[in-house]
This record gives C-alpha cells, structure tokens and sequence, in this order.
C-alpha cells in the first residue's frame, strides 16, 4: 500500500493513464462535425509571396472572398499586434468593417524570458487599428512537462474578466466557461476540411466548401515554426489543435479525467481485497480472478469514453493488480518452499 501511495504522489503513473488514454483515442474513431474548414499557410502560399510577414492586403483579399462564399465566421491564428504597410492595413482594416464581427483575431500570451526568476507574463493584442469591428480571441496552447499539448482551454484570464478561447468563440462558449478540458484525439484530424490559402486568395474553391461554415486560418508550413507535440497524431500545427478543440466542443467531447484520488482508493482496496482473497487458491483461480479483473480494467474505460467525454484512470488500479500478483506469488513460492523442507526433514 505504501509503495501504491508513493507511486502516486511522485507522479509514476501518470505515463500510464497517459498512455492508456491514447490507446483509447486509437480504438475509438470519430468523424469531424463538416462546419469547419482549415485555411493552410503552407509552403506553396508562401512561395507566391517573396517577402513574409505578408502584407496585409492579401488577408483582406482572403476575407473578402469568404465573406463572398457566405463563411459564417472567419477566425485567424495569425499575429496581427504590429503594423505593416500603410495601404495593406487600410485595405485589413476595411475589410474587417465591412462585416463587424464576422471576424476572429487572436489574443496570446508568453513568458518574457526563459528564466524563470525574472520573467514575467506578456499579452499580445492585436494593433488597436484592429479592434474596432472584430472579436478577439485566446490563442494560448499550454503544453504539459513533456511538451505534450492534451488540454485546451475554453477561456482564458485576461485581467479581471476572462477571454474565450478561438475554439470556443467559433462553437459559441461563453466565457463564464473557462476552464480545461482535454481534447479528444480520438476526431479524425485528416477528414477535416482544408483549403490551401493560395486557392483562396485567387478565389479558385468551390464556393459550397465554406458556405455556412465557419473558417480556420492559420500557418502548416514547418518554416513558420508554429509546431507542437500532441497525443497520437504526432508533431502538429497549432491550428489544428485549435480545429481539434473546436471539434471537441461542438460534439461534447471536451473530455474531463476522473480525480486520481478515486484511482488510488479503488486501487487501495483493490489491493487489499486481492491480496486478502489469495489465501488457500490454487493458481488457476487466481489467474481466472486476475484475468477478468484486467478485462474489465481495460474494456470499462473504453466503453465509458466511446459514449461519454470521460476518461477513467484505472493506472492506480492496474498497478495494484500487479503488486499483488507479486504479493501472492511470493506468498506462493514461500508456501512451496515450506512444503519442500517439510518434505525433506519426513
């Protein structure tokens, strides 16, 4: 019981709930909800341009031809918190007047400095030229110690009131909703709909591809550096995290972990119950108990997540079941080798 509780407290098994959540994400396949659509930065955009940052002209462009297509909201990952040229900001800023409100920038915050002791918490806007006539939004991802992004935020904390994150403006979350939630890796990333931002800016799309849908813009291309680790798919853009999210939200699988307390406590008596249950059986029992125990410790998560946006940790659990395996085999072993000594002192 104690070496369970010192797993516990020194973070040993979250790996395993880790790694036991993205095996379910494997098992359960879902499909993206079609009312969203990812607009690429790719390489071939950028190639057209000779000189990046853009000039902001051809984000007017890009708005204006999905305003024309009937978009619902158009929502950029772009940093919009300088100036460029006066007649592309001019032509940015009409743009976004021309439809107030239909247009997402974002807002994100970062560290100062890399070291911890002086540092402080930086937030970037977009250019007040920018704000009159567009809704502003959290673009912040938060990775865990492993650089592994798993949660997204459904608002953030912006002084004394809270900024809902760009996932949760373009699925409609108020505000007052500002708390975590683990995404669910599970959706498809590859069926969602993508349009490369060269074919928008020439207008060559098909206008039922984003009539009514809501628009993601942001950067894939790996030279703008916008990279993060995530469960299952690997090194992704940061837009897709927030398309993923979005996903989450809009089909209610924003998905909440079990409190590892609970784990432990079952866990516990899980410990006990076993360990206690073992005396006088013989190994096929055991092996039979142990067995169906495990089915159901792998196969009861994975039925919950398939039809709830809940995922159980069993890690304290399974780590249970396996000390006293090893309790009882060596209670076994001792057994058997008092009867051997027995044997030879007859």
């Amino acid at each position: 019981l104690l070496l369970l509780v010192t797993f516990a407290f020194t973070g040993l098994l979250a790996p395993i709930d880790n790694a036991l959540m993205d095996a379910r994400f494997r098992l359960i396949k879902r499909a993206p909800t079609n009312t969203l659509v990812l607009v690429e930065i790719d390489p071939q955009s950028i190639r057209d341009e000779s000189r990046w940052p853009w000039p902001r002209d051809r984000y007017a462009t890009a708005v204006e031809n999905l305003q024309n297509a009937n978009a619902r909201l158009i929502a950029f990952d772009v940093d919009f918190s300088s100036l460029s040229d006066a007649e592309g900001d001019a032509a940015f800023a009409q743009a976004l007047e021309r439809r107030p409100g239909e247009v997402i920038l974002p807002v994100f915050w970062q560290w100062s400095s890399s070291n911890s002791k002086d540092r402080a918490l930086l937030k970037t806007p977009p250019n007040e030229k920018f704000l009159n006539d567009a809704v502003i939004a959290s673009v912040t991802l938060t990775a865990e110690k492993n650089g592994i992004v798993r949660q997204g935020w459904r608002a953030v904390a912006d002084g004394e009131t809270y900024r809902t994150a760009i996932a949760g403006v373009l699925a409609g979350i108020p505000a007052d909703l500002h708390d975590t939630f683990y995404i669910d890796y599970s959706i498809d990333s590859s069926a969602i709909e993508r349009l490369s931002f060269r074919d928008l800016l020439s207008g060559d799309f098909p206008v039922d591809l984003v009539a009514g849908k809501n628009v993601l813009i942001g950067a894939t291309a790996l030279e703008l550096g916008d990279e993060f680790a995530a469960p299952v798919i690997g090194v992704t853009p940061g837009v897709m995290l927030h398309a993923l999210s979005y996903e989450s939200l809009v089909q209610n699988r924003a998905l909440t972990r079990t409190h590892p307390f609970i784990a432990l406590v079952v866990g516990g008596m899980m410990l006990i119950w076993l360990t206690h249950n073992a005396k006088g059986k013989r190994i096929g029992p055991l092996l039979a108990t142990h067995g169906i125990l495990l089915i159901v410790l792998l196969a009861g998560p994975l039925a919950v997540q398939s039809v709830a946006p809940i995922s159980i940790d069993v890690g304290a659990m399974l780590v249970a079941q396996g000390l006293s395996i090893l309790f009882v085999a060596g209670a076994l072993l001792h057994h058997r080798a008092q009867q051997i000594i027995r044997h030879r002192s007859a």
